[in-house]
């Protein structure tokens, strides 16, 4: 499901900023990192990442923070300047595991989200990233060790509870002419770690070919790491 790809971006702020957050032990302020913060994203996805507003964070064995007015651009086919535009971005981060090289994040909470996976007539997909560095169309890729390939969007951390509201998922297929939006009022997950059984409670609209469809789900859905490999729908 490569839907996930958009919310391993999102994982990498949270790291990213977890990561600075740390330093402001040392009293120095988290917001002097920004730059980095947004170098580390380019540099994985080949995009622009803008980060609207100062970073709040709170320490401790588990640091909490929070940003506004987050968006990442587009390819630069696409139909519209930004493929992510979030109004509020927050996680709880669980400090410890950090040092084993592990992320466990308690609560991650996405806020008046515009989310955009297209394709375009050739069927390039915006979720294609060029990380920067990346050798040119058709050029044979270096070698690369297990630890390389993986890259710091490799993994989906473990991930407790997800609280997502007022989100829009638009969907292009440029082949085919069609687009699909899913506009999420409110969306829980709930689960013990990655491989434990996902509660879900989701509210929305979808709509298709001029048709809307109100839905509401309630119930299990298998587990977060099956679901970020693609295994079930």
């Amino acid at each position: 499901m490569r839907f996930w790809t958009v919310i391993k971006i999102l994982v990498v702020v949270v790291v990213a900023i977890v990561v600075a957050g740390i330093a402001a032990i040392l009293s120095i302020d988290p917001n002097d990192y920004k730059g980095d913060i947004v170098a580390v994203v380019e540099q994985e996805t080949g995009r622009k990442l803008i980060i609207g507003s100062d970073i709040e964070l709170s320490l401790g064995l588990t640091t909490s923070f929070g940003v506004k007015n987050v968006m990442l651009s587009n390819a630069e086919w696409g139909s519209r300047p930004e493929m992510l535009k979030v109004g509020e971005l927050a996680a709880e981060v669980a400090v410890l595991p950090l040092i084993t090289g592990s992320i466990s994040i308690d609560r991650f909470v996405l806020k008046d989200a515009a989310i955009l996976i297209e394709t375009d007539r050739q069927g390039r997909s915006n979720l294609d990233f060029k990380p920067a560095g990346a050798p040119p169309a058709g050029a044979p890729a270096p070698a690369q060790t297990p630890a390389a390939a993986g890259g710091t969007m490799g993994a989906l951390p473990s991930i407790n509870n997800v609280l997502i509201e007022n989100a829009t998922l638009t969907m292009i297929d440029g082949k085919a002419g069609t687009t699909t939006t899913v506009a999420l009022a409110r969306a829980a997950l709930e689960a013990d770690g990655a491989n434990a059984p996902l509660e879900i409670n989701v509210a929305g609209r979808a709509s298709l070919k001029g048709k809307d469809l109100d839905f509401a789900l309630d119930g299990t859905a298998g587990t977060l790491a099956a679901l970020a490999a693609g295994n079930q729908p």
